[in-house]
């Protein structure tokens, strides 16, 4: 849109004319602009600004469509005393009371006018969306193959609903909503060994070390057994986080308590009900003194990583577990006590440290080349060249 100069009448683009004000007459343009402003709406273009906003009921919709600033048109409309302000997307009402709140301050809400938590808030609102209209909508289309992106596309602006929320909605009706990129990403979380067991995450392993540091027997992931459930017509195994004996409790460790992880932890407590579970968040770890009590026992977590590749994992075993010096002279005693060409003896000695050591073979040789070992024919080791290139 070109605006007239009112002192020169020569056009300008709205975005050109501020600086032709201040560069060749010296006016502030903050001091015009609301003068322009007024000018604008009292014209035709203000006209036709405002009949567009009334058939489009948007600002932005009608600036693209008039090929003018959405700044201009903001101020042209509230100019007219007509109310531009949008809801913001933050904004949500509560399904019990119909109050609204900023997305931050519900959880708050709900805990103190409906004592209860927002975990299960979440779940009774997604089992109300459920029972509506364009719940059981969602529910139909998506049995008819409708894409879930569709859905979020047909439903999430009319509704408010985010992707997630139709997700849960999803899976509380009877669907696995599952993501195929899910199973080519690897687990964020580092692997940990601490006293000869595995532990996921420096979460787990601050509980450990407090178990430990109060002599409380228990058992880690990888020592107990899968618990099988059924949910949706299709069987699950559960892999609890720990185990208590001498207390019959299993425990989880959770970052974030989804509605769909509470609905699987429901039917659990309702098939083994004969134990207790209990699930600890980051603030449970922090109110009883568990989330900083490593520090107390002097203990650094990476001393204790370990990675969550298995060939890798059995590298940092071998490396932590076993003397360097000791392995290169059982090595050496085996190359010794074979004849033959050399690589011939390289491997048949490599093969006699595997079934001694119980580890394969490209295991010993990833070891070698990080200790920059190589054999040669003398039966010193030197450190000229990486292990695996004299094999070939």
């Amino acid at each position: 849109m070109n605006i007239k100069c009112k002192i020169c009448q020569e056009e300008f683009s709205d975005q050109g004319l501020p600086s032709h004000y201040t560069r060749l007459h010296g006016i502030d343009y903050k001091l015009y602009y609301d003068k322009m402003i007024e000018d604008i709406a009292n014209s035709e273009t203000g006209k036709r600004i405002i009949d567009e906003f009334r058939l489009t009921g948007a600002a932005k919709p009608t600036a693209i469509k008039l090929n003018i600033r959405l700044k201009i048109v903001k101020r042209v409309l509230n100019y007219a005393n007509i109310s531009v302000r949008k809801i913001k997307s933050e904004q949500c009402t509560c399904f019990i009371c119909n109050q609204t709140f900023a997305r931050t301050s519900l959880s708050q809400h709900v805990r103190t006018s409906h004592s209860m938590s927002f975990v299960n808030y979440r779940h009774d609102l997604t089992v109300f969306r459920l029972s509506t209209n364009y719940g059981k909508s969602i529910v139909s289309d998506y049995k008819n193959g409708v894409a879930l992106r569709a859905l979020v596309c047909q439903y999430g602006k009319l509704h408010q609903l985010k992707k997630i929320d139709i997700r849960e909605m999803l899976t509380c009706a009877g669907f696995e909503i599952r993501n195929p990129q899910c199973y080519l990403l690897k687990s964020r979380c580092q692997w940990y060994l601490f006293n000869g067991r595995y532990f996921q995450g420096t979460w787990e392993l601050r509980y450990a070390i407090w178990l430990t540091a109060n002599n409380v027997t228990f058992k880690s992931q990888k020592e107990i057994d899968p618990l099988l459930y059924e949910l949706n017509g299709k069987q699950h195994l559960y892999y609890p986080d720990f185990y208590l004996p001498s207390l019959n409790r299993y425990i989880e460790i959770k970052g974030r308590y989804k509605a769909r992880d509470k609905i699987k932890m429901d039917v659990i407590k309702h098939v083994y009900a004969k134990h207790e579970f209990l699930i600890i968040t980051q603030a449970d770890l922090k109110a009883q003194g568990i989330w900083n009590f490593y520090k107390q026992q002097n203990i650094n977590f990476t001393d204790y990583v370990i990675s969550a590749d298995n060939k890798q994992r059995q590298i940092d075993l071998f490396l932590k577990n076993n003397d360097k010096q000791h392995v290169l002279a059982s090595f050496n005693e085996e190359f010794q006590s074979i004849s033959g060409h050399k690589s011939t003896r390289i491997k048949f000695a490599l093969r006699r440290l595997r079934e001694k050591y119980n580890v394969s073979v490209d295991v010993i040789k990833r070891v070698f080349e990080i200790w920059s070992i190589a054999k040669e024919g003398s039966g010193s080791f030197i450190s000229r060249m990486p292990f695996c290139t004299r094999l070939n």
